[in-house]
């Protein structure tokens, strides 16, 4: 009897010797999470988009050529026109046009809204080639394409394929009010256009 509670004593000490390490080790493990939680503060997103500064800000260590796009950031109202390829005839309607700056103010992301489709385009300056590049997606349909290009004169162009045969896009008459733009198509060197879009500032 004697032997019998020296091994249920022993067993009952063991089970407190390792309750107590298994508590040890889950509140040393519960600091070092605490240690490894990545705060909003240790992250790159001072330029962001926040509550003072809705549209986020330009960082100073993008490529100085990223604020030629800086006109569109805030929030636009649109009067559209695009051609019918059927017909060949103009249809206009109204649209929202908003920009804002993201990857911590390193590229600009707008998104625009249609009565029938939306569309947004990613828009960073290429230092290293010296040109835009801009992705476009279009929804409903699933289209996307990618454009580049630089600024000529007062002008914003960029293109997909070539003067000869392709596509250009065109921001002009840049204001801080607001901004026309036109999409056409290239055909032996011969501008047709098929999209235009005259945008006056909200905020």
């Amino acid at each position: 009897m004697h032997s019998l509670t020296k091994k249920i004593i022993s067993i009952y000490l063991l089970f407190i010797l390792l309750s107590t390490f298994s508590m040890e080790l889950k509140a040393q493990t519960s600091a070092n999470d605490d240690k490894k939680a990545v705060r909003q503060n240790d992250l790159p997103m001072t330029y962001e988009p926040n509550p003072a500064f809705p549209f986020g800000r330009l960082n100073p260590d993008a490529p100085p050529e990223t604020a030629q796009f800086a006109f569109m950031i805030g929030e636009f109202d649109c009067v559209d026109e695009i051609v019918n390829p059927q017909d060949g005839k103009w249809a206009k309607f109204p649209a929202i046009w908003n920009a804002r700056y993201f990857l911590n103010g390193h590229g600009i992301q707008d998104s625009y809204w249609s009565p029938t489709f939306s569309t947004s385009n990613i828009r960073i300056y290429d230092a290293r080639e010296k040109k835009w590049k801009v992705t476009f997606f279009r929804m409903p349909g699933n289209g996307t394409g990618l454009w580049t290009g630089v600024k000529e004169g007062g002008n914003l162009v960029m293109r997909q394929g070539t003067d000869e045969k392709g596509s250009r896009l065109t921001f002009s008459k840049i204001t801080e009010n607001g901004f026309q733009w036109t999409g056409e198509s290239m055909t032996e060197g011969v501008a047709k256009p098929f999209w235009k879009s005259s945008c006056r500032r909200r905020r």
